[in-house]
């Protein structure tokens, strides 16, 4: 027997630019207090080209209102940008993976960090997996500040292809130089094809991933 659902949808959240069959909420993310929501779409075009797209979309009290569309600088095609989103606990940090190739940057796969600055979101840092993908960006977490990220990078691996495709979780920290690769993780008893990073998700504070 089926029960009716005793919470009702809050809002239907649909970019209004957002075209059809682009994965629209392939991936999505909200900030602690639920008053901004992230929505990936890995197929959207922009300027021609299919690149993927993130909204952000806020509600400042009253309904749920469009805020901006995030769109990475040299996007290229199949890039699959916003096929995974995570935010911290502010919402003014959002981070966005690119696992996908991309055309015009073969075999790369990318992660971006997104601020909200001065009123504008811009885009802080991307990390590139170059000169082969290692898919990274498949999946990604940060924690409630927004100074610790992770992101799975599944078909990464080793010298000389050896373990092939073993996978792992790379882990970014924000200093005040930027951002710098703090540890890659794996497994010791992991062997090849694990697609270690496939998921990824961290604590509060950072100390779990």
């Amino acid at each position: 027997a089926q029960t009716a659902c005793a919470h009702a949808p809050v809002a239907d959240l649909f970019p209004s630019d957002a075209g059809p069959n682009t994965g629209v909420g392939i991936a999505a993310a909200m900030n602690a207090s639920g008053d901004r929501v992230f929505i990936g779409s890995t197929g959207h075009y922009h300027a021609n080209v299919q690149s993927g797209a993130v909204w952000v979309v806020s509600d400042p009290g009253t309904v749920y209102q469009s805020e901006a569309e995030l769109i990475p600088n040299g996007s290229a095609a199949n890039m699959l940008f916003g096929h995974s989103i995570a935010s911290n606990a502010a919402g003014n940090v959002v981070v966005i993976g690119a696992p996908g190739n991309g055309t015009n940057a073969p075999l790369r796969s990318r992660v971006y960090v997104y601020r909200l600055s001065g009123g504008a979101w811009i885009e802080e840092w991307f990390s590139s997996s170059a000169p082969f993908s290692d898919w990274r960006g498949y999946s990604v977490a940060i924690d409630a500040a927004g100074d610790l990220i992770a992101t799975g990078a599944p078909f990464w691996s080793g010298p000389n292809d050896i373990p092939y495709h073993i996978g792992g979780v790379f882990v970014y920290r924000h200093q005040t130089t930027g951002w710098v690769q703090e540890a890659h993780l794996l497994p010791a008893e992991a062997m090849g094809n694990e697609g270690v990073g496939t998921a990824t998700a961290m604590s509060a504070d950072g100390s779990l991933i």
